[in-house]
């Protein structure tokens, strides 16, 4: 795309853009009521309008703009009126003021305390502590020798004895 070039001279005009003076001090000087909404002299935000459009009750999007747009001179399109609606109901849920349904913390985070710490993971608990045998033994031999014999019944007492001679 090819530049345009600029004129080479411009002429200057005769009238100045500037305002006379007397009318630039009236301008300054006289309110501007017609912009301005009815607030006490202070322009409010159109946040701040949909906040006292619901309390004064207008809950549908069409007749909170049209209560804003007659009471405060504010053009709100009804999807900026629900949208901030929203915002504004959850911000309040948020704060517990609305009575949302946020879930509240049950407790502190950080590690727990030692004892729940004790207690297990999940539900399952720490196997039980090692017993000591008993007086002479007899106890545990004959436990050992009953759990055997399933054993040399499945694979006979040649291979138990092999096994036996392994782990040894």
């Amino acid at each position: 795309m090819a530049r345009k070039a600029a004129p080479k001279h411009v002429e200057p005009e005769d009238e100045s853009q500037d305002l006379p003076e007397d009318q630039a001090e009236l301008e300054a000087t006289e309110p501007d009521d017609q912009d301005e909404p009815v607030t006490g002299g202070k322009a409010i935000s159109k946040a701040e309008a949909i906040r006292r459009s619901l309390a004064a009750g207008h809950d549908g999007p069409q007749e909170g703009t049209a209560y804003i747009r007659r009471e405060f001179g504010i053009e709100i399109t009804p999807q900026h009126w629900s949208a901030t609606r929203s915002q504004m109901k959850s911000r309040a849920a948020k704060k517990g003021n609305g009575g949302g349904d946020a879930p509240k913390p049950k407790g502190r985070p950080g590690r727990k305390p030692r004892e729940a710490a004790t207690k297990g993971v999940e539900g399952y608990l720490a196997p039980p502590p090692q017993q000591k045998p008993a007086v002479g033994g007899q106890g545990e031999l004959l436990a050992a020798m009953e759990a055997m014999k399933p054993l040399v019944d499945s694979l006979g007492k040649d291979q138990v004895k092999r096994i036996v001679d392994l782990l040894g």
